[in-house]
């Protein structure tokens, strides 16, 4: 399902290995939240080394300060966020773990690349998808972004904030 939605930039079939192996790096922070929430019946804050979860109401209001990929000085943005996700993919170029996806050897390239994703969603929305899509993000760039930002059923539930290897923030 997930190969589909992100152009097949994340399979989690890693076939370059020998026998073919799974690849539950880009999904298992998220897909463990999914699997938290519904115990979560009061305000919490769950991190899996950046991935975020928060489940509660204003007592778990956090800010999230997004700086430079690069230079963690220079601020863009701050985000006040009460409930939902906040999940973060860095390309190579920054020491991220991302392999080139099988569907590169066969068909369509990554456009515009991303050096670094930040995505929001709602509590509601699915920590593993919202996982995959960050690093499919990265591997697949500004192509499989402007894809995800197409389906109509996730539309309003999620949003994102990037930059460009060159520095530029979107």
């Amino acid at each position: 399902l997930y190969k589909e939605e992100t152009l097949d930039f994340f399979d989690i079939l890693h076939r370059q290995q020998t026998p073919p192996q799974r690849d539950f790096g880009g999904v298992w922070q998220g897909h463990a939240i999914d699997r938290l929430k519904p115990f979560l019946l009061g305000p919490f804050v769950i991190d899996f080394a950046g991935d975020i979860f928060l489940s509660g109401p204003e007592a778990t209001e956090r800010e999230f300060i997004l700086t430079d990929p690069v230079l963690d000085e220079l601020k863009y943005e701050t985000i006040r966020l009460q409930r939902g996700f906040v999940m973060t993919s860095g390309s190579r170029r920054l020491g991220g773990k991302v392999r080139g996806p099988d569907a590169l050897k066969d068909q369509k390239a990554a456009t515009g690349e991303v050096l670094k994703v930040v995505l929001f969603a709602s509590p509601e929305f699915s920590g593993a998808r919202l996982d995959a899509w960050s690093t499919a993000i990265v591997a697949g760039g500004t192509k499989v972004l402007r894809h995800l930002e197409s389906l109509e059923k996730y539309r309003g539930q999620w949003e994102y904030f990037y930059f460009e290897p060159n520095g530029t923030p979107h």
